[in-house]
C-alpha cells in the first residue's frame, strides 16, 4: 500500500502541475485533466475499498496489477512534460475580448460554423440512411461503431458547438440569446452526439471558447448555480443516453425515465471510465499482459496509425483500422472481445503499446513538444489571429478526451483537421 500511495501522490502532483502551469483549457491541460479523472478516481476507489474492507476485490492483487503501470505512467508524464518544456511556450494565452471589426467577423464566423456544422452533421446522418430521431437512436451504437468515411461531415456537430459558443461569447448583455444558445448547445449535443457524455463535451466547448475569446465571461458561467444545474443536466442526460445507446435498439427493452433507473445507468456509465473498475484498470491489464508476452507489442502499429489516420478513406479505401479495435484481449479483465468496439489504452498505454519503454519515452516527448508548439503558434501572443484561436479551441476540445482515452492516436488526425478548418475559415 505504501508504494501505491506514493505513486498516487506523485503522479497526481505531476498532472496537477501540468494543468496549473499550462492552463486547463490548453490542449495539454484538458487532456491531462481528463487523464487525471481516471487515474485519481481509480486510486481513491481502491483506497476506500481497502479502508472499508468491502471485500469486492483482492486488494493485494489489484495493487500488484497497478505497480508496473504506475511506473510507466510516471515515466510517460515526465517525458511528456519535458517535451512541453522544450517547446518553450508557457501558460499565457490570449483571452481578452475582441472589439470592433474583429468582433463582428468572429460573430459572423460563429453563425457560419453553427449553420454549416449542423448542415454537415445532418448530411452525414442522411447518407448513412437515418431519416428520423427514432431511427437514429435505434442505430446509435452501430453507427458509432461501424461508420467508415465521411468523418469530416460527421464532425459537423463539434463545429456547430464552437459556433454557438462564439455567439455566446459576444452576445453582450443579451440574456435571451445566451440562454437560447446554451440550451441549443446542450440539446443538440444530447440528441446528435454518438457519445453518451455528449453534454459534457458541449460544456467543455463552451468554457474553452469563452476562456480563449472572452475570459471575463467565464466568471459569469462559473457561478455555483450554473455549475450545479449543468452537472444535474449532464448526469441525467448521461443516464438516459446510456439507455438509448445500449437498450433502445432492442425490441424487448425500453428507455426508462424513472429517477432510480437514470441514476443507475449514469453510475454504470461513469464506472466504465472512472473508479477502480474503469479505464485505468484496463490500461493496467494491458501493460502487464504485454510485458509478460512481448509478442503482443504492436511494433509500429500505434505510430503508423497516428501518422496516417488523417488520410481520408476516399483517397485510401483500405486504410488500416484503429489498432485497438476488438482488442479486449489486451484490456478487459475477462479478455472478452467486442468486434465493434475500439478499446481505450489511455495516454500512457498508447505510447507503451508499440515497444514498451522504447516507444513510451520518445512518443511522450514528441507529443509534449508538438502540443507546446501548436499552442505557441496559435495562442501565446496577445492579439494573434482570431482564426488560429478558433482552430486552437477546436483542437483542445477534440484532443482533450481523446488524449485521455486513446492517447497519441489522434494527434495528427485532429491537427490536420484543424489546419483544414482554419484554412476554410480564412477562405
Amino acid at each position: 500500500m505504501t508504494w501505491f500511495l506514493l505513486f498516487l501522490a506523485v503522479n497526481t502532483a505531476i498532472m496537477a502541475y501540468i494543468i496549473r502551469q499550462r492552463g486547463l483549457f490548453s490542449v495539454e491541460g484538458l487532456g491531462t485533466a481528463f487523464l487525471a479523472l481516471g487515474f485519481v478516481t481509480d486510486g481513491i476507489g481502491l483506497l476506500l475499498m481497502y479502508i472499508l474492507d468491502l471485500g469486492l476485490v483482492d486488494i493485494g492483487a489489484e495493487l500488484d496489477l497497478r505497480f508496473l503501470p504506475n511506473i510507466m505512467l510516471l515515466v510517460s508524464l515526465l517525458s511528456f512534460y519535458a517535451g512541453l518544456a522544450i517547446s518553450g511556450s508557457g501558460r499565457s494565452v490570449t483571452g481578452s475580448p475582441l472589439t470592433g471589426e474583429k468582433r463582428k467577423k468572429v460573430l459572423f464566423l460563429g453563425y457560419l460554423l453553427a449553420w454549416a456544422g449542423l448542415s454537415a452533421k445532418f448530411y452525414a446522418l442522411y447518407t448513412w440512411g437515418f431519416r428520423s430521431v427514432g431511427d437514429y437512436f435505434s442505430g446509435l451504437y452501430m453507427y458509432q461503431a461501424t461508420k467508415r468515411g465521411g468523418e469530416f461531415f460527421d464532425k459537423g456537430l463539434d463545429l456547430a458547438l464552437i459556433g454557438l459558443s462564439l455567439i455566446v461569447a459576444y452576445s453582450g448583455k443579451n440574456v435571451a440569446k445566451k440562454v437560447f444558445c446554451v440550451a441549443a448547445l446542450l440539446g443538440l449535443s444530447f440528441v446528435l452526439s454518438p457519445s453518451k457524455s455528449g453534454i459534457n463535451g458541449a460544456l467543455v466547448t463552451l468554457f474553452a471558447t469563452l476562456y480563449c475569446f472572452n475570459r471575463p465571461m467565464v466568471r459569469e458561467f462559473a457561478r455555483p448555480a450554473f455549475i450545479l444545474i449543468a452537472a444535474a443536466i449532464f448526469f441525467a442526460g448521461l443516464g438516459v443516453k446510456t439507455q438509448v445507446k445500449y437498450q433502445y435498439s432492442r425490441e424487448d427493452s425500453a428507455v426508462s425515465l424513472a429517477g432510480e433507473d437514470i441514476y443507475l445507468s449514469s453510475i454504470a456509465s461513469l464506472g466504465t471510465r472512472m473508479g477502480p473498475f474503469g479505464l485505468y484498470r484496463g490500461y493496467s491489464f494491458m501493460v502487464n499482459r504485454m510485458t509478460d508476452d512481448q509478442t503482443l507489442f504492436m511494433g509500429t502499429g500505434v505510430l503508423g496509425n497516428a501518422l496516417t489516420s488523417w488520410v481520408p478513406r476516399l483517397l485510401w479505401p483500405d486504410k488500416p483500422g484503429h489498432p485497438f479495435n476488438s482488442r479486449g484481449d489486451l484490456i478487459k479483465e475477462d479478455q472478452s472481445i467486442d468486434v465493434y468496439g475500439n478499446e481505450a489504452p489511455t495516454f500512457a498505454g498508447s505510447v507503451f503499446a508499440d515497444a514498451g519503454l522504447l516507444s513510451l519515452v520518445p512518443y511522450s516527448l514528441a507529443a509534449g513538444f508538438m502540443f507546446g508548439v501548436l499552442k505557441k503558434v496559435s495562442m501565446l501572443e496577445a492579439g494573434h489571429d482570431y482564426l488560429l484561436r478558433i482552430g486552437y479551441v477546436f483542437l483542445a476540445v477534440q484532443m482533450g478526451n481523446a488524449f485521455a482515452e486513446s492517447g497519441v492516436l489522434n494527434i495528427f488526425y485532429f491537427t490536420v483537421f484543424t489546419a483544414a478548418l482554419v484554412f476554410a475559415l480564412y477562405v
